[in-house]
């Protein structure tokens, strides 16, 4: 999969995505609580989609970016959050050269990103030292291998069991929460120090 094929394919589906997501209001408020987040500290969305999960990071601090590979999905995320302080980014996280952020949400996006030691290096470059890191999907993984399967096989890669993922980033992250439950699914740390911006 290339990052092309995965733009051009949420691009396609952009219109229909805010209807296509079931995420209860109780999950994603679930997920920003792993963040940790306190107020004025700088979040990305890494991922946003249309803005899912903008409004409850909103409720936490106002400074919220979202990036995302398609421009569709940004331009309605533009157009639904007009009236706050949160920006939208188009662009390839893996090279993303932007600022330097207090925790990182990467929500219902993390199969699509195949290089995951890349991944892994890109957001300890992106956080600061401390910062926190979620990864998380409000379906349990079976659910989601089964729609991925499915719908984008193609572009995704099977989320495998929540120790095997997390344990991908024992070097730059401290893990201290993990979930693999039926329909959530879940992990989060801080960054180590070691890992520094450069």
């Amino acid at each position: 999969m290339s990052t092309e094929e995965i733009g051009s394919y949420f691009n396609e589906i952009a219109d229909r995505w805010d209807g296509m997501n079931h995420c209860s209001g109780e999950k994603l408020r679930r997920i920003v609580a792993l963040a940790g987040i306190q107020k004025g500290d700088k979040v990305l969305d890494l991922a946003c989609g249309t803005g899912v999960l903008t409004g409850y990071l909103l409720e936490a601090t106002p400074h919220v970016t979202g990036l995302d590979l398609a421009e569709n999905m940004v331009a309605l995320a533009r157009k639904k959050y007009a009236d706050t302080s949160a920006c939208f980014l188009c662009g390839d996280f893996y090279s993303f050269q932007g600022k330097c952020f207090d925790a990182i949400i990467l929500h219902n996006a993390y199969p699509h990103f195949e290089d995951k030691e890349k991944l892994v290096l890109c957001l300890a470059r992106a956080l600061e030292r401390g910062g926190r890191l979620v990864v998380a999907h409000s379906l349990g993984k079976d659910h989601l291998n089964r729609v991925h399967q499915g719908r984008v096989g193609n572009l995704c890669r099977a989320l495998r069991a929540v120790e095997v993922e997390a344990d991908l980033f024992k070097d730059a992250f401290s893990i201290d929460y993990m979930a693999d439950e039926e329909d959530f699914y879940a992990f989060s740390g801080t960054k180590i120090g070691k890992f520094i911006r450069r």
